[in-house]
């Protein structure tokens, strides 16, 4: 996923949801107003807070692809 796609939906206010199949894992971008919030969650394992500008985060957003909320809950 390119990284000024989700920079512009953060900026308008909107989550991004992406899916990694590498890392079998989602992400969650959340705005804040102030910054990102990022949310990784690992299939079968619930959601863990991570740092925007982690390793892990950045290399979901590179090789990740968009999905809904849906999918992201039921990951």
């Amino acid at each position: 996923m390119k990284l000024t796609d989700i920079i512009d939906k953060l900026i308008v206010g909107f989550p991004v949801y992406i899916r990694d199949d590498y890392e079998q894992a989602v992400l969650r971008l959340v705005p804040t107003g102030h910054g990102e919030l990022a949310y990784v969650k690992w299939k079968g394992h619930k959601e863990v807070q991570h740092h925007y500008s982690s390793k892990t985060v950045f290399e979901m957003e590179m090789n990740g692809e968009e999905i809904t909320k849906e999918e992201y809950e039921k990951y």
